[in-house]
């Protein structure tokens, strides 16, 4: 049962004051609780940036920072005791998700369109049990990432932000709660020890839930270890009694999935490999050929013929 609410906000959100950071206090941005009182806030910034760039400052807070850009753009990550990083292109429909624990500092290089989301932590708390799951201790940090999920959802928003006055509030609610949980399940990781005790089989379902949620990223045995709350070696040692490592599971599923768009697109095998989270076209012809036992353009031939 939802008990949110929803609200408009004409100045920068509380929650870190997200606007005013990127100078542009004026930004429309709204705000909604999915469930019970933690809020979740949604800023529309679209604006142009000079040679030298804008520098971005963002404060401590008990929460994390979801950038859906909406246009190509680049930036840098500023550090206080390290060099700036390299300029970072993010093309438009990817996402960055930040830790806001110890605040954040980027430099932007480029004009910036992005939707910007505020998330507490409490929000993470309230899903989990909501759901009645184990808790979420922390979100994956993830720069420049591709999540179609995010887009998808961000589309329902970008009406109502061109229209704030007029706020649908419980398609606005609804929104909220999809975005916060499929942010909580992709990204997030579960608590190391604090008394929690999962049986192999639990660990096991949680990781092979994180890796058919991220199959096209680039995800490693430390990247699923940190999501299912265990060490490495737990992660070995519960898929070794399955007869098939982590990430050979997680081959099998990536080629199956493969499949699909083999048969029902046109896509090249390049463009396969990369959807599907293979490091290449040849990684791929590679491990789908091991696992079916023929080349994928022969399999795709017999499942069309």
């Amino acid at each position: 049962m939802l008990t949110g609410g929803t609200g408009l906000k004409n100045q920068a959100d509380s929650s870190g004051r997200i606007a005013a950071c990127f100078g542009e206090s004026s930004a429309v941005t709204l705000s909604t609780t999915p469930l019970a009182s933690a809020e979740i806030t949604i800023t529309h910034m679209n604006f142009g940036v000079g040679p030298s760039g804008r520098t971005v400052v963002l404060p401590s807070s008990d929460g994390f920072l979801l950038l859906l850009y909406l246009a190509d753009t680049c930036h840098s990550d500023l550090w206080p005791n390290r060099p700036t990083s390299a300029k970072r292109l993010c093309r438009k429909g990817s996402i960055c998700l930040i830790s806001l624990r110890n605040g954040a500092s980027i430099q932007i290089h480029s004009d910036f369109h992005a939707l910007a989301f505020h998330m507490p932590s409490r929000l993470l708390d309230e899903l989990c049990l909501e759901a009645d799951e184990l808790p979420v201790a922390d979100l994956l940090t993830c720069r420049a990432v591709k999540d179609d999920v995010v887009w998808n959802l961000s589309a329902a928003l970008l009406p109502i932000l061109d229209a704030p006055k007029s706020v649908h509030r419980a398609l606005l609610q609804q929104v909220g709660l999809a975005l916060s949980a499929h942010i909580a399940h992709r990204y997030g990781c579960l608590p190391d020890g604090d008394g929690v005790v999962l049986s192999s089989a639990l660990r096991q379902k949680r990781a092979k839930d994180f890796m058919v949620a991220n199959f096209e990223r680039l995800v490693g045995l430390h990247d699923i270890a940190a999501a299912s709350g265990i060490a490495v070696k737990d992660l070995t040692d519960d898929f070794a009694e399955t007869g098939a490592g982590a990430l050979h599971w997680l081959t099998q599923y990536r080629v199956g999935r493969s499949k699909t768009y083999l048969k029902e697109t046109g896509m090249t095998l390049a463009e396969v490999s990369q959807r599907c989270g293979f490091t290449s076209a040849q990684d791929f012809v590679e491990e789908f050929t091991e696992v079916i036992g023929v080349p994928p353009v022969i399999w795709r031939t017999r499942e069309r013929h």
